[in-house]
């Protein structure tokens, strides 16, 4: 949720051609640009892992002691 939000503040910011947004807007495109890729990585990353790895337990695991 917090990722969320700061993703979602400097949209305006990022977008703006007023006055004032030649100093805001190069930061805003920064933290916008960085905080998609932190969501597309936390959600992407863990779908490929477990996509990518069959687990199966091994033939002796129910001999170990735990």
């Amino acid at each position: 949720m917090t990722a969320l939000m700061a993703f979602r503040g400097p949209i305006p910011a990022a977008f703006s051609d007023e006055i004032g947004s030649e100093s805001q807007k190069p930061l805003a495109i920064a933290v916008v640009g960085g905080m998609t890729g932190t969501i597309v990585f936390f959600n992407l990353v863990p779908v490929l892992y477990s996509l990518s790895r069959h687990r199966e337990p091994h033939a002796r695991a129910g001999e170990m002691a735990h």
